[in-house]
This record gives structure tokens, sequence and C-alpha cells, in this order.
């Protein structure tokens, strides 16, 4: 889908859908067996999912044209989270800084490639409580009636 068809999309079902594909994401990593880290498949699913959720957040929240188009094809989950937080979302500072750390790995595709230099990675299983605490704050902020089960 072009930024312009995601533009003209209807709102409120685009954020559902993004709720819904990282909730989808979330359950596929849960599923996957760890194995030995780094479980690519999984730190992959992973990191998506947050990317996912903070666009869920955005979607809803903006309405400038120009701020949409420009983090709808960004993979920079540091970026994500500065635009969601200008534009009012709140999560524990804990969630922010430790998701963080797993944004060189999201941008720079460590997960779908095979990597030909020497990088610190993180071990995703650390990061469960913190990538459950976003989805729920995001889903709270988006729909404050709704829990995600």
């Amino acid at each position: 889908m072009s930024k312009r068809d995601l533009l003209n999309y209807p709102r409120p079902v685009l954020v559902a859908q993004y709720i819904e594909y990282a909730v989808e994401f979330i359950n596929a990593y849960k599923k996957l067996e760890s194995g030995h880290p780094p479980s690519w498949p999984r730190y992959f699913l992973f990191c998506h999912s947050i990317e996912l959720i903070l666009k869920a957040f955005l979607w809803h929240t903006l309405v400038d044209e120009t701020k949409l188009s420009g983090w709808c094809n960004s993979h920079d989950i540091v970026k994500l989270f500065a635009t969601a937080y200008g534009e009012g979302l709140r999560v524990d500072d804990s969630v922010r800084s430790e998701l963080e750390l797993l944004s060189t790995a999201h941008k720079e595709f460590w997960p779908r490639y095979p990597m030909t230099k020497s990088q610190q990675v993180f071990v995703i299983e650390n990061f469960d409580s913190y990538l459950e605490q976003l989805l729920t704050q995001v889903n709270s902020a988006i729909h404050p009636s709704i829990t995600i089960e």
C-alpha cells in the first residue's frame, strides 16, 4: 500500500488493523522456540510488533499529512517513539528506553539478512514485559474501554 493509499484509508480501520497485526506478530513470536540466541525470526517478529504498535498510535493521533508521510515507511523505533511522544503518547520511561535499544537492529534489518560485521545483540526475551506494557498502554490510549488479552 502506498503512502497515498494509506492516507486515504479510513483511519479507525487502519488503526485497528495495525493493532491486530501487532498482536498477531506477538503471538507468532511467542509460538516460535527461542533456540540459541539470537533467533532472528523471533527478533524480527518482536521488533516489527513494536513498530506496528507505535504506528497505530500515530495513525490514531496525527492529522497533518506532512507529519504522517514523514514516518510512514520508517522502521526506526527511536524516531517512532519520539514522534509518538510528541503527539501525546505516555508510556513508562523504562518501556521506552528499553525498547529503543532494539532500534538499530530493526532499522538496519539485522533479523532479515546475514550480518557481515560483529555487533552487540540483545537477548530479545529480556524485553517481553516491556512489549506487553507498550501494547497495553497504547491500546488504552486508543481504545480506553477495550482491553487486549
